[in-house]
């Protein structure tokens, strides 16, 4: 993605849904690590499918608490959405 972040490997636990994959990535600008949530690229053009992931991004960056993800980012990158989350404890949270 760019010349910010580099992809070290992918979440496994992230398989759970078949729509979305999730990354551990270096987010090279600010040194720290980053979980990427991508949108299926064939799904990206599904306004059922962005509506829901916009709608995900929206909810998460309102709300503040320990046990919840915080969200960095939200981007489209080629054509590809792509929501930037924190991590906890190494491997991101699904929902």
């Amino acid at each position: 993605m760019g010349k910010q972040y580099q992809i070290i490997k992918y979440n496994q636990s992230s398989a759970v849904v078949e729509w979305v994959k999730v990354y551990l990535a270096k987010q090279f600008t600010i040194d720290r690590e980053v979980a990427i949530k991508i949108l299926d690229p064939s799904l990206s053009g599904n306004p059922q499918f962005r509506e829901r992931f916009i709608n995900e991004a929206n909810a998460l960056a309102k709300l503040s608490h320990p046990n919840i993800v915080s969200i960095y980012d939200f981007i489209e990158f080629e054509g590809i959405i792509v929501l930037l989350w924190s991590m906890l404890m190494e491997l991101p949270l699904m929902q």
